[in-house]
């Protein structure tokens, strides 16, 4: 707010094992254009507080402090470089707003990703089909062949 001649704000976490911040200080870089924020990142299940505190050239800190609660997402899956399909049913990947990186496919090393294709419906949670952005899908009628170990182990031993 103007006329506050804020310095600089600090943040931290109370307790770092369950969360981080980022940046952990704030300068002031032009007069009531700043914007002290910092990100936290969830390490660990656990409640904490990330503390700010105000410093200004005059005057004690001014501290303040917000709670939060790192929670387990919960289980999701993704593939690497592939495609995937629900023979008979849905395709659901509860991909949590949190994750790194919020693909059902991601990336294969060749950057290559793949085809989700389903007979009954798609769920990504909070993520999308794939990395590259194509987001290729297709509910389909398909009912192709059984897959297993027998299938895989054969075709490991042709491209051998």
């Amino acid at each position: 707010m103007p006329g506050w001649n804020i310095e600089r704000v600090d943040f931290s976490a109370e307790d770092p094992l369950v969360a981080s911040v980022n940046p952990s200080s704030v300068w002031t870089t032009i007069l009531d254009q700043t914007i002290y924020q910092t990100t936290a990142k969830g390490l660990k299940i656990g409640s904490t507080h990330i503390n700010a505190n105000v410093i200004k050239p005059a005057g004690p800190p001014c501290p303040a402090a917000a709670s939060i609660q790192v929670t387990n997402p919960g289980p999701w899956w993704q593939v690497v470089g592939g495609n995937v399909h629900a023979n008979g049913g849905d395709v659901s990947s509860n991909i949590p707003s949190t994750a790194t990186k919020p693909y059902l496919i991601t990336e294969a090393a060749n950057h290559t990703t793949g085809l989700a294709s389903y007979t009954g419906a798609l769920d990504t949670g909070y993520g999308t089909i794939s990395e590259d952005g194509n987001n290729w899908q297709a509910q389909t009628t398909y009912h192709g062949g059984p897959t297993g170990y027998d299938y895989f182990n054969r075709r490991k031993l042709v491209n051998r």
